[in-house]
């Protein structure tokens, strides 16, 4: 393996930054094992390899100073890590209630006959009505010309628990592994559910950061781990992707332990009150399960006794900060069809072949609309009749419940993953019987602006790859809510 610690190469894309950084192997070659100190390094952890998960050096890695690609060990699980998880399950608890929203569309269950994926998908035909030429043209437009890097590189579709299509560009496969960037978001929320299912997190009682609670007169001390989980804990943050002083992400990249720089943060807004995305937040989030469990490696055995080796993900490749602690706001980088897997274990309510992996009420948890921005749940996004983990190149893990559907896709900088999605999602969703509301349409046409991080209405700018006002095929997320929530849309960060 190939690691660095100070290879920092920044690059503006539009108005964001990229960095690209040092990779452990050339794009046909598979991961190198490390030895188990190296993890501590900062970088990238490795689970268990599959022959399925090719490991790509990524042409635009996630923003940071001093990370490197790391390994646990040729297992990619620290054994006695993973023994301490086995013998914290041995007392069952039954956790707190959540709060969870009315109205929810119901999960549908595995069709019958039909087996949940193994080492293998089931496949099957596209229901009648989707248009495979319709898919082919969102193909051909968003993967664009041969050779071309910075397009959409992947998209898995899954309905009634089998792929009915699937796309990949060449030279990438199914066993491709891709950077996930925010779509990790959503992974760390799993995490934070399992703790909670086991009774050891509560999203309704102050989160427990050492810090905060040491001083009786810290106000961050109020800031309770569910407004974590929604976006909401008034902390200081500007996710704004610049170069300027005030980017709170690249200080964060920058320091050696990502919560600790997080949790250093001052309070400037009453907590619940305001929504601000924050990569940081689920970095701090990150931060109190690794310290909940004992350790980044126990962490990382805990998620794969606990989630991933149960539903079959086998390419999971978590980053970690410079001391070792899993990332969390970014870097759960998979395959294609892992992070479809991941979907169709939210899909039906995080039941798995008859195992109950993740609470369901924690999945309605997280797809609630929270107190301070209705589009937003519990680290994912929300739409009327779908929820969404998104990365900032335009990542995606769609999950429709009314549709039985889950759409995966996979971009590269630069590429168009976002009309990719919505041409897919809406050709299923108008043959199953739900077309597009034309108040929709009309809704979404409004001029918006980023502004650290969060839209407003007014300025007619958009973020790069935000398409409004453009059409069935090319118009974003139109029934986001309007400007009165603080956003129009749908914006893919980190």
């Amino acid at each position: 393996m190939r690691s660095s610690r100070g290879l920092l190469r920044c690059a503006l894309v539009g108005a964001g930054l990229a960095v690209t950084l040092a990779s452990p192997a050339s794009p046909a070659s598979p991961a190198s094992p490390a030895s188990p100190a190296s993890a501590a390094s900062g970088g990238r952890a490795k689970l268990p390899d599959s022959p399925r998960a090719g490991n790509e050096r990524a042409g635009v890695d996630l923003p940071g100073a001093a990370l490197e690609r790391a390994a646990l060990d040729s297992t990619g699980i620290d054994q006695a890590a993973t023994a301490s998880v086995a013998a914290q399950r041995v007392v069952e608890v039954r956790p707190p209630t959540l709060p969870v929203a009315v109205g929810l569309d119901p999960f549908p269950a595995q069709p019958a006959g039909v087996p949940f994926p193994g080492a293998d998908w089931p496949t099957g035909s596209l229901p009648a009505g989707v248009d495979r030429a319709v898919l082919d043209a969102a193909v051909r437009q968003s993967f664009g010309a041969a050779g071309v890097a910075g397009t959409a590189r992947s998209v898995v579709v899954v309905h009634g628990g089998r792929i009915v299509y699937e796309a990949h560009k060449a030279p990438d496969s199914a066993a491709t592994r891709h950077e996930s960037f925010s779509v990790a978001k959503s992974f760390t929320s799993a995490l934070v559910g399992l703790l909670w299912a086991d009774g050891r997190l509560d999203p309704a009682r102050p989160a427990p950061v050492a810090r905060w609670l040491a001083a009786a007169a810290d106000p961050r001390r109020a800031i309770t781990l569910g407004q974590l989980l929604t976006m909401s804990s008034g902390l200081s943050w500007a996710e704004n992707y610049s170069t300027t002083s005030d980017n709170s992400i690249l200080q964060m990249v920058q320091s050696p332990v990502y919560s600790d720089f997080v949790a250093s943060q001052p309070l400037v807004a009453a907590p619940g009150t305001e929504f601000n995305y924050s990569t940081g937040t689920t970095a701090l989030l990150a931060g109190i399960a690794v310290d909940t469990i004992g350790s980044s490696p126990a962490a990382l055995a805990y998620l794969d006794d606990r989630l991933f080796r149960p539903i079959g993900i086998t390419s999971i490749q978590p980053h970690t900060d410079p001391a070792g602690r899993i990332a969390g706001g970014f870097g759960f980088d998979a395959t294609t069809r892992d992070f479809a897997r991941f979907g169709l274990l939210y899909l039906r309510g995080g039941l798995w072949d008859g195992v109950q992996i993740i609470p369901r009420e924690w999945i309605d948890y997280s797809r609630s609309p929270s107190p301070a921005y209705s589009g937003y749940g519990a680290q994912w996004w929300l739409n009327d009749h779908y929820f969404l983990a998104t990365g900032l190149f335009n990542q995606y893990i769609l999950v429709a419940p009314r549709l039985d559907l889950v759409i995966a896709v996979n971009t590269k900088a630069g590429g168009d993953g976002g009309s990719l999605r919505e041409a897919v999602y809406w050709e299923f969703s108008e043959a199953l019987g739900f077309p597009r509301p034309v108040e929709a349409l009309a809704a979404a046409c409004v001029d918006s602006d980023a502004v650290d991080g969060q839209l407003v209405a007014g300025s007619g700018e958009e973020p790069a790859g935000f398409a409004e006002c453009a059409g069935p095929e090319e118009s974003a997320d139109a029934t986001r809510p309007g400007p009165t929530q603080g956003r129009t849309e749908e914006v893919d960060w980190v």
